[in-house]
C-alpha cells in the first residue's frame, strides 16, 4: 500500500489565498458593490419540467380511447407517435399527450370541427 507524502505541494493552492468577502473587497478597491433592493419583485424565471414519458395504460387513461383506436390514431398521422424505449417498449411523450388533448378541447368551440369529433355528432 501506497504511503501519503505528508509534504505540501509545489505550485500555487488555492488553499494559499486568503478568504475576502466580497463587501470588504469592494471597499478596498473602492468600487461601488451592486445594489440589492429588496424590494424590487425578482424577475419570475419559468421552470421547465423535465419530459416524462407514458406508458400505454396511461395514455389510454388520460384519453379515453383504447389501444385499438389510439394506434388507428397514430397510423393516420392524427395522434402523437410513441418512443421506442426497449426491443418491445414504446412510450408517449406526456407534454405531446396533453397538446393532443388541448387541441381536442379547443376543436370542440371552433365552427369547423373535425369530423368524428364530439361536437360534430
Amino acid at each position: 500500500m501506497r504511503r501519503r507524502s505528508t509534504r505540501p505541494r509545489a505550485g500555487p493552492s488555492s488553499h494559499d489565498e486568503p478568504r475576502v468577502r466580497d463587501d470588504v473587497r469592494y471597499e478596498i478597491s473602492g468600487a461601488d458593490p451592486p445594489s440589492h433592493d429588496l424590494d424590487e419583485p425578482v424577475p419570475a424565471v419559468p421552470l421547465r419540467r423535465p419530459a416524462r414519458l407514458l406508458r400505454l395504460p396511461d395514455v389510454m387513461d388520460r384519453v379515453g380511447l383504447r389501444r385499438a383506436a389510439i394506434y388507428k390514431l397514430v397510423s393516420d398521422g392524427r395522434f402523437p407517435e410513441p418512443v421506442r424505449i426497449g426491443a418491445r417498449a414504446v412510450a408517449w411523450v406526456e407534454s405531446e399527450v396533453q397538446e393532443w388533448i388541448e387541441r381536442r378541447i379547443h376543436a370542440r368551440h371552433s365552427p369547423t370541427a373535425a369530423p368524428g369529433s364530439p361536437s360534430s355528432r
